[in-house]
């Protein structure tokens, strides 16, 4: 905190107490602040800087004397307006409160009165890097080195800020000129041997972004064979990555496999080895199948690499991807026999990428049948049956064949090994959770949640077990029991709940979120899945921390690396899920308002008319103030408990639902378009929005953009359809230029056709998928709801496949129960009980397991 040099000057011991007042706020000393604070102001009430700097005290002593710090700044401000204390400790304060735009406004403010301060312009420096001005950041930072040329800060962090807006040319002219000013130490101790290394790195990384990969690499060898840079491996891995973008292959090849012998199990050195090979081109875009003449060079390269590492899984398991045919059958019994007769149960987890290829699937079908069959009769694998086997590798095998028919759809034979695993061993653990993935997967939640639950008990000191049990709780709608499970493992006295919130435990919110939900409890849901947000806004918050600190200790590439995390932090699946089920809820509540009130029923109230029933709710809630408030007495002693936790005023998330619900999804429907520009979801959710906005030319911007990822996705259909009725109906008031706008794009985005006829060619393009059809009948209803319905129960082998085919089904249903009726839907029902007899969705009372069996040997796949 600086010391204003401005007139009015106070007396020699006032103004020996604002030092005091000063230091005593730097040390966190707040009371002995107040009294210098006081004791000037007795003298001086109108000292501005006395009385921004008492505001500035008071702020750090708690929330709720936030306003009057405000208005002492305020008062302060206005008796020293040119005062560039004032100034900065109004910076300061909005800065507390991350309010980093009105910030930056008040330092610049204070920079207009005195323009060389070096602690203001720091703290600017660092507000404008937090918030991504990086041109105010860049010129903030070359006022700073022009002030003190001396300190090393100055330079990489003026080099920085060139180096962030792409300037590299700047960037590597200011690091030359450093360079130049700066003297290195006969003799640096370790601390300077490190910094000179990671600045040279630094360097390289600059000349490497800039595409002038030859003067990188002789930078590289340099420093490296002066033994300046530190880090011998960064070294290898830099220098084999530029010997790769200049084409030197060979060295490359050299380097990589080098580097493969500190860690075989690395598979990015194998990816590049491969392009350095010609195993694949040297663009880092041909991520795509082999040809044969590359498979075979696969082939070859990996056989070479097994031999070389014999004991490392990378060069086994790479080639799997990579090869087919009777090449891949070998290679795959090479790789999973010793996984079975070792017994990792991780396999399937590990094989799993490669369903992608139905042909694979038909050998890992045939290969491991034939392991099953042999083990059985011979107690050893098809092509060593003089080798017996332990009975451990037919349990691991029957237990991966189980999660294979579970992956290809059919529950039947799943559930049958499976099942003969479990009689093989009961105590095997991992066997009762693989049974609960089939039953989750076939539609029945609550026997998935109820051997999840067999599996947690099994073994309670098991952390992942027991998140596993509550993930299914929830998903079957338990929660009460869920939150009891899960606290089992937090702080013992602590709500369960209040305890995960504030380990940021983001899964836990996500699903409890999205449980509430599905019950109608849209206040608890936001709740939860607002939660993340802020979890997410703290992620943000603390790279604060960094932003002086990785200057001070020369960490630039770590630095540059959190930077460009941070800016994609929003991305993460966390939040791009919970950010969607948020927008949607809103979406939700905005086309239907009654939502927002508590649906739970009330038997007392049943059979009064509605004047009683309000009478009867009145009296009810004055009962439930009145106890919350002889709570609130008893509590009283609590509260005085400095160390006592934050009650939740509003557990049933009632304010949130007070919220304008457009504002509030049009917050995350903005950053889900910044952060995921091509994600299909936030596409046709930002078209879902931007059409109850009105906003039709922003509808018709994202649904061009999704059509570009998937044009036959079946929310895009409906959302098109929408937008197509909606505006076509408003034709006749819209602005000319949107008009004008929408009648050139309308042909591209239909075809050329009317929608009645894009509908109908959409229908039969994808005839037997069941999405689609849903998507088509949803558009025909507002027109002809009977062909509609007729779309919507077709539900014979045509369309079902199998049990991956179990959530469009469910949907169907919602659909038919809601546009059609009740009579329909238990039709739909019935058929599709047939085709998914485990789906508690489809059946009218919990089936028996004599039942099961009868209704599984009916299945039409």
């Amino acid at each position: 905190m600086s010391v204003s040099r401005q007139t009015p000057t106070l007396p020699p011991k006032e103004n020996s107490l604002f030092k005091d007042l000063v230091a005593h706020y730097e040390t966190k000393k707040y009371k002995k602040g107040l009294k210098c604070a006081d004791a000037i102001l007795k003298k001086f009430p109108e000292h501005g800087e006395t009385l921004a700097m008492k505001g500035l005290t008071i702020s750090c002593m708690g929330a709720d004397k936030k306003e009057h710090a405000y208005e002492l700044v305020r008062a302060g401000i206005k008796h020293a307006i040119r005062s560039h204390v004032c100034w900065h400790v109004y910076g300061l304060l909005y800065r507390g409160d991350h309010n980093y735009n009105e910030a930056i406004k008040c330092y610049r403010n204070a920079l207009r009165n005195d323009k060389d301060n070096l602690q203001i312009l720091r703290d600017l420096s660092v507000l404008q890097i937090h918030m991504r001005d990086v041109e105010g950041f860049w010129e903030t930072r070359r006022q700073l080195l022009l002030q003190k040329p001396v300190n090393k800060g100055h330079w990489l962090a003026y080099a920085m800020g060139a180096h962030l807006r792409k300037d590299y040319g700047g960037a590597l002219s200011i690091l030359g000129n450093y360079e130049k000013s700066v003297t290195p130490s006969k003799e640096p101790d370790m601390n300077e041997k490190n910094e000179l290394s990671e600045y040279y790195l630094y360097k390289v990384s600059v000349l490497e972004e800039s595409g002038d990969f030859e003067t990188a690499l002789k930078e590289l060898l340099l420093h490296a064979n002066e033994r300046r840079i530190l880090d011998k491996l960064d070294i290898k891995e830099t220098q084999a990555r530029l010997l790769l973008q200049l084409g030197r292959t060979s060295e490359a090849e050299g380097l990589y496999k080098a580097l493969l012998k500190t860690n075989p199990e690395q598979h990015e050195y194998y990816r590049q080895l491969e392009r350095a090979a010609g195993v694949r081109h040297l663009s880092a875009l041909d991520n795509g199948p082999l040809d044969t003449r590359q498979q075979a060079a696969a082939a070859d390269l990996y056989d070479d690499l097994q031999k070389e590492f014999p004991r490392a899984d990378a060069p086994k398991r790479i080639p799997l991807d990579l090869l087919d045919g009777e090449a891949f059958r070998t290679r795959l019994n090479a790789y999973a026999k010793p996984k079975l007769v070792k017994g990792v149960p991780s396999l399937f987890s590990d094989l799993d990428s490669l369903y992608r290829s139905q042909d694979k699937v038909n050998v890992i079908e045939e290969l491991f049948g034939s392991y099953v069959k042999s083990l059985k009769q011979d107690r050893a694998f098809p092509d060593t049956t003089d080798k017996r086997e332990s009975p451990a590798a037919l349990l691991w095998t029957l237990f991966f064949y189980a999660q294979h028919f579970d992956k290809c759809g059919k529950t039947k034979l799943a559930l049958q090994y499976i099942d003969e695993a479990i009689a093989h061993t009961p105590t095997a653990i991992e066997l009762y959770s693989a049974k609960a993935r089939i039953y989750k997967h076939a539609g029945d939640l609550a026997q998935a949640a109820q051997l999840t639950e067999t599996a947690r008990q099994m073994d309670l000191a098991d952390r992942c077990l027991a998140n596993r049990s509550v993930q299914y709780l929830l998903r079957n709608g338990d929660i009460d029991e869920a939150i009891r499970v899960v606290g089992l493992f937090t702080k013992e006295g602590e709500d369960p709940t209040a305890n995960l919130d504030e380990m940021q435990c983001n899964w836990f919110q996500y699903a409890s979120g999205k449980a509430y939900l599905k019950q109608g409890k849209y206040g608890r849901a936001l709740k939860k899945l607002l939660s993340i947000e802020k979890h997410f806004k703290d992620f943000v918050e603390d790279q604060f921390d960094f932003h002086s600190y990785c200057l001070r200790k020369f960490t630039l590439r770590a630095y540059v690396r959190m930077l460009r995390f941070v800016d994609n932090l929003h991305a993460h699946p966390f939040f791009a899920r919970a950010a969607k089920l948020i927008i949607r809820a809103y979406l939700d509540l905005y086309d239907n308002p009654s939502l927002k009130l508590d649906k739970q029923h009330n038997p007392e109230l049943d059979g009064l008319s509605a004047e009683e029933r309000r009478k009867a709710e009145r009296k009810a809630k004055k009962q439930e103030l009145a106890s919350k408030s002889k709570e609130g007495d008893k509590e009283k002693d609590k509260e005085k408990d400095k160390s006592a936790k934050p009650v939740d005023e509003d557990p049933e998330g009632k304010l949130l639902l007070a919220a304008d619900p457009l504002v509030e999804a049009g917050r995350f429907v903005e950053t889900l378009r910044r952060q995921l520009p091509r994600d299909l979801d936030t596409l046709v959710l930002a078209a879902e929005y931007y059409l109850r906005k009105k906003k039709y030319l922003l509808v018709l911007q994202s649904l061009k953009r999704a059509a570009s990822v998937d044009a036959s996705s079946p929310s895009l259909h409906i959302v098109k359809a929408r937008f197509f009725t909606e505006v076509q109906a408003n034709l006749g008031s819209l602005n000319p230029t949107v008009k004008q706008v929408f009648e050139s794009e309308s042909s591209s985005l239909l075809g050329g056709l009317s929608l009645s006829d894009y509908n109908a060619a959409y229908l039969k393009q994808h005839a037997s998928s069941l999405p689609h059809r849903a998507a088509a009948a949803e558009v025909l209803a507002a027109s002809s709801p009977t062909e509609a319905l007729s779309v919507l129960r077709v539900l014979d082998s045509s369309v079902v496949h199998g049990s991956e085919d179990f959530k469009a089904v469910e949907s169907n249903l919602r659909l038919i129960q809601t546009r059609f009726g009740a009579e329909p839907a238990a039709e739909y029902r019935r058929v599709a009980h047939q085709y998914f007899p485990y789906a508690i969705a489809f059946a009218e009372s919990r089936p028996s397991a004599e039942g099961l069996t009868a209704a599984v040997e009916k299945l039409a796949f």
